[in-house]
């Protein structure tokens, strides 16, 4: 039989926790490079969750910050996403640098389900995934179900990490667009409440931050919410080591703010690609 049963929400049936995790995260959520969930390994729902650090004092440890993310379990076909939160800071030891190569780690989430893997746990962690000691290092392969928050560079006989060896990666998640949707809440019958569009923000060499202002081409009743996410980098992928965050809004148009997670400038000029959504 080609259809799958029971459909969602029957009253008489009751239903395993995968049927909710694959209805949430497949039908609705996309990360911001627009790749489904469907496909993509998970995300952070707001801009600066699971941020990985050096440590207050610099060691051969990392901080991974409070925050909120998605994680899909990949053990099995359509096992599903699975939402994760971390109240506080979590730290996570760095192994013992290589006497003479540089290796790479992974800081990642990671979801536990005996359920699905034998893990003989039901649970989410922050780990830290060690890589090989190389001349040319590589990341090291993602574990089953979790998804990689930064990369992690421990050179030979390294004592402390610091942000210049971190480059977070970790996307952010939003709602998959919907064109009707969109065209038919900002109709008359809203009063044109919500407004879509695309623009670019502007990359100036030597800079560490830069602003670039976007207008919605229309004017909010009040100052609405705006949800953005980052396209290309100059023509190509998305960087991971980049950021971008709403800095200020106004009934008009808002502020965009980019920086790189490492605090380092920018190399060149350019622009970055980025889509919005703003809901008054």
């Amino acid at each position: 039989m080609a259809v799958s049963n029971p459909p969602a929400f029957m009253d008489q049936d009751t239903y395993a926790a995968q049927f909710d995790r694959r209805w949430l995260g497949y039908d609705f959520l996309q990360d911001s490079s627009g790749t489904s969930i469907r496909t993509a390994l998970g995300g952070i729902v707001s801009t600066g969750d699971l941020l990985v650090t050096e440590n207050g004092t610099p060691n051969m440890t990392v901080n991974v910050a409070a925050g909120a993310c998605y994680i899909r379990g990949t053990s099995i076909s359509n096992q599903g996403i699975y939402r994760c939160v971390a109240s506080s800071t979590t730290n996570l030891a760095i192994s013992a640098a290589h006497a003479t190569l540089e290796r790479w780690d992974l800081a990642v989430g990671r979801i536990y389900d005996n359920t699905h893997d034998g893990s003989g746990q039901h649970v989410w962690a922050l780990e830290i995934v060690t890589g090989t000691p190389s001349g040319s290092p590589s990341e090291p392969a993602l574990p089953a179900s979790s998804f990689k928050l930064a990369r992690v560079t421990v050179p030979a006989t390294d004592t402390t990490i610091t942000n210049s060896q971190i480059i977070n990666s970790a996307l952010l998640l939003n709602f998959q667009p919907s064109a009707t949707a969109v065209a038919f809440l900002g109709s008359s019958e809203f009063g044109k409440q919500i407004r879509s569009g695309t623009g670019t923000a502007n990359l100036t060499n030597g800079q560490t931050a830069t602003n670039t202002t976007l207008s919605f081409g229309a004017t909010f009743a009040t100052t609405p919410k705006v949800t953005i996410a980052m396209g290309a980098l100059g023509g190509g992928a998305v960087d991971p080591g980049y950021a971008a965050r709403v800095s200020a809004k106004t009934t008009t148009g808002f502020t965009i703010r980019m920086s790189k997670f490492d605090g380092s400038a920018f190399g060149a000029n350019g622009t970055v690609d980025i889509d919005w959504i703003a809901v008054g």
